[in-house]
């Protein structure tokens, strides 16, 4: 059961009810997409209002759709909270309760402050996360950030989440982590392109470090950018903290051995469908090499049919050595995940769902996702591992896990959100191990309170 009780904070969270309102708010061309999530509320705002001040023709959907959305034009600027409560059971792990709070204010006009704990309680403690307290609860120290917003220059100071891309549940190049990202952020909107940077401290201790930069043309229907990151260890190079500068080319002229990404995105909208694409390059051979490439990408669409069915579909793909490095240190991970990701290599993931949208309120929807992980790791690099340049895709003893949901949500004039679930899941040669296969059934309910 989860129980969320909102004043809007000034980061719409990923696992929000409006979420999906606001997919379809984009599809048809009402919002404009940010490729930076979760979302910034004080960025929003001033398109809402024009939604509510412009003369737009909206049919019956549409109003339902902007009216749940009220909240956000009533809401205070100098301070506002949030309060999340929410529990889960699985077999392997057993019962687990959540306690979420955040909290943000607005200091002066163009400066906020956002701040985000979750507590863990449970009799399992989850090993990926902070140092737990009586073996029994553990805090996650989410958000805690200064935030400077002017309309030509956006900077961001402290701990903050990312999800940098077009998917909605991950990035290739960097997807949120369970305690978010320490660091700065840069970004720089223009009429027709844009640009933004931003540098984490991964870990202070091993002294681990990552930038990542992008430079993107927008023209409002079609997006295409370029990214470029680089995860570095033990020595701070002022070099790689100059975002103006190819990572590539500095590392190059340094003689370093150092983890590279270069990505492309591109995204789409018309008639009111948005479909995107991303490409990841790890490593490419474009010389005789005794080395394989490393690449990975998603493809995607979310589309509006018969204006109420809403139907969205994913395909990711990550070859086997992406994200490894021979120099362990720099491998792509932090705290024990993917940066991108979060199943790791030598896996792909197909989903689809459906999602009936209607004016009186009700959503019901069907999910459906299917995943392929291979034997390989992330920890097990091509110079280690050796052997084919081309293995089998997924490699070895293939676990494949199938799920199924149907869920309802409910609407209250934007107040209470009511969403309940019953689904089914089949996992086939579970960790690997051939003929050892489950399955279970997949129960969940939410309540959300808006006020």
């Amino acid at each position: 059961m989860l129980i969320l009780a909102v004043l809007f904070g000034y980061l719409l969270p990923l696992d929000s009810p409006m979420m999906e309102n606001m997919d379809y708010l984009f599809i048809k061309g009402f919002l404009r997409y940010s490729l930076i999530k979760p979302y910034d509320i004080t960025e929003l705002m001033p398109q809402f209002d024009e939604l509510v001040a412009g003369e737009y023709f909206y049919d019956r959907t549409d109003s339902r759709m902007i009216s749940r959305f009220n909240r956000l034009l009533v809401k205070r600027n100098d301070y506002t909270c949030l309060v999340q409560f929410n529990s889960n059971y699985d077999r392997e792990t057993g019962s687990c309760f959540y306690f979420d709070e955040m909290m943000g204010g607005r200091i002066i006009s163009n400066l906020s402050w956002n701040q985000a704990i979750r507590f863990r309680f449970a009799g399992e403690i989850d090993s990926l996360g902070p140092n737990p307290w009586k073996d029994a609860a553990q805090a996650y120290l989410r958000e805690g950030n200064l935030y400077l917003d002017t309309d030509r220059f956006k900077a961001l100071f402290g701990r903050r989440n990312y999800l940098l891309g077009p998917g909605d549940d991950y990035g290739l190049l960097l997807s949120p982590a369970k305690e978010g990202y320490d660091g700065l952020m840069i970004r720089i909107p223009a009429k027709y392109y844009e640009f933004y940077t931003l540098f984490s401290i991964l870990d202070a201790f091993d002294r681990r470090y990552l930038s990542v930069h992008r430079l993107g043309l927008d023209l409002k229907n079609f997006t295409l950018g370029f990214s470029e990151s680089i995860l570095f260890t033990h020595d701070l190079e002022p070099l790689y903290l100059n975002f103006l500068l190819p990572y590539y080319l500095s590392q190059w002229g340094l003689d370093r051995d150092d983890n590279i990404m270069w990505n492309l995105d591109i995204g789409i909208r018309a008639f009111n469908t948005y479909c995107y694409g991303e490409l990841l390059i790890d490593d490419y051979m474009y010389e005789d090499d005794p080395h394989p490439s490393k690449l990975a990408y998603q493809v995607g669409f979310r589309s509006l049919i018969a204006r109420s069915f809403l139907i969205k579909g994913n395909y990711g793909f990550v070859d086997k050595w992406v994200y490894t490095h021979e120099d362990a240190w720099n491998t792509y991970e932090n705290n024990g995940m993917p940066l991108g990701f979060p199943l790791g290599n030598d896996c792909d993931r197909l989903s689809g769902s459906v999602s009936f949208i209607h004016w009186l309120g009700i959503t019901p929807s069907v999910m459906v996702n299917f995943t392929r992980q291979g034997e390989g790791s992330i920890y097990l690099p091509y110079e280690t591992e050796g052997g084919n340049w081309n293995p089998p895709f997924p490699s070895g003893v293939v676990q494949k896990t199938l799920g199924v949901t149907f869920s309802a949500e409910y609407s209250v004039q934007g107040i209470v959100f009511v969403k309940a679930g019953v689904g089914k899941e089949f996992v086939t040669n579970q960790d690997h191990v051939p003929g050892n296969d489950t399955d279970d059934v997949t129960l969940n309910a939410s309540l959300w309170l808006v006020y």
